[in-house]
């Protein structure tokens, strides 16, 4: 197995809410697209072009996963975060 995947998470610098993701691109800058990566998440979208993708910050938690390892990485931070909560969350 390739450990290329890695596990972010963008915060609202306005209201902190969170979007967490993984990806398997080399550089997360491919997937992220300063914020029109995201047009497919209307509502993770729709805060971008509200608030700008500059009033996000951009942290990577994990680098050098398993796809396996960043699916389950992603699904336990979006649990601990309760970013399905759409006051918390993306």
């Amino acid at each position: 197995m390739k450990n290329n995947y890695k596990v972010y998470v963008h915060i609202n610098k306005i209201n902190g809410k969170r979007y967490f993701g993984f990806t398997g691109e080399k550089k997360v800058e491919t997937r992220w697209k300063n914020g029109k990566g995201y047009k497919k998440q209307p509502c993770f979208y729709n805060d971008i072009l509200l608030y700008g993708w500059d009033n996000f910050t951009h942290e990577i938690l994990f680098d050098n996963l398993t796809k396996e390892e960043a699916k389950w990485l992603e699904k336990m931070y979006i649990a601990l975060y309760e970013t399905t909560n759409e006051e918390k969350g993306y």
